[in-house]
């Protein structure tokens, strides 16, 4: 899938290479409590994951992966490369998930909106992305290139904000 090779993969999750990365995850530790990286070349995103999120992982990896299939590979959907529980003698057994980052996706550039959509309403709205004149300009938008130029954000809205969109 994405013409990923083990070596790759391998090299990109390569603990030494990474240990800057994981020290800093718990700075971006989520509502949840559980946390992410990314790895040191950007590729990829480690999640943790709590046990009922694996549960529900499991229930619907067959039909993600059948999207994916049925997509030609062409979904707009992460990719998830991954899950891994990871056991020690030093803490009590780690669910990950590795994942693509999609920030490194070829059409970056043509990118106008992100979404981290999680099926919530609760906090999950960010306030004032545009300013009132510029919100303006889009409701009279004559074409649809202005529609996107002037909404391109550098945010990454949340569920409510998808919800709001006509």
């Amino acid at each position: 899938m994405d013409g990923l090779s083990q070596k790759s993969l391998i090299e990109s999750l390569d603990v030494e290479l990474n240990r800057r990365q994981v020290f800093r995850a718990g700075e971006g530790a989520g509502a949840s409590g559980s946390f992410f990286f990314f790895s040191y070349d950007h590729r990829f995103i480690i999640k943790t994951l709590t046990s009922e999120e694996v549960k529900l992982l499991e229930i619907i990896i067959q039909d993600y992966v059948r999207h994916i299939q049925e997509m030609e590979n062409q979904s707009m959907l992460a990719r998830i490369y991954g899950l891994f529980t990871i056991t020690t003698n030093y803490f009590v057994p780690l669910n990950v998930m590795v994942m693509q980052n999609t920030f490194q996706s070829s059409c970056k550039s043509d990118c106008v909106l992100k979404f981290d959509l999680k099926g919530s309403r609760i906090a999950r709205n960010v306030k004032n992305f545009t300013d009132l004149e510029t919100q303006i300009k889009i409701s009279q938008a004559k074409s649809e290139q202005e529609f996107f130029q002037l909404m391109r954000t550098d945010k990454t809205l949340k569920d409510v904000n998808y919800l709001k969109m006509d």
